[in-house]
């Protein structure tokens, strides 16, 4: 995906009465992971169970131009990118996701939001008696 999610502490707006909503960007950004991949063909994909996950979060703004690390976290980026998959791809539940990892990588080009989707397969019920 050409971008990265925003942080996830940034996801919803507070409205009248203290109720909660998706500010127009994350609906936004759901959109458009929604075209992704519908255009990458994967709309199709399945899950027999649990689900592993490795995503890179490319972008240049991850260090200032003084070198220094930019107070962005990874850590809270996968929850606004596994509910936008889960809109997108009929066989992803964001609940299945047994296990992820998230990476940070420098680059000097665009944004860009690589996923790895893993089925797991039954992994958990047939170890569930271990």
């Amino acid at each position: 995906m050409p971008e990265i999610p925003r942080s996830l502490n940034h996801q919803y707006g507070t409205g009248r009465g203290g109720s909660k909503f998706l500010v127009p960007e994350v609906r936004k950004y759901r959109a458009r992971v929604l075209e992704t991949v519908r255009a990458s063909g994967m709309s199709g994909w399945q899950s027999g169970g649990a689900i592993a996950a490795v995503i890179v979060f490319s972008s240049s703004s991850w260090v200032r131009e003084d070198r220094t690390i930019a107070e962005k976290d990874v850590d809270n980026r996968p929850k606004i990118l596994f509910d936008a998959l889960q809109d997108a791809v009929p066989g992803f539940r964001d609940e299945a996701v047994w296990t992820f990892h998230a990476f940070k990588q420098l680059t000097r080009g665009n944004d860009r939001t690589s996923v790895y989707l893993f089925d797991l397969g039954l992994l958990v019920s047939r170890t569930q008696g271990l």
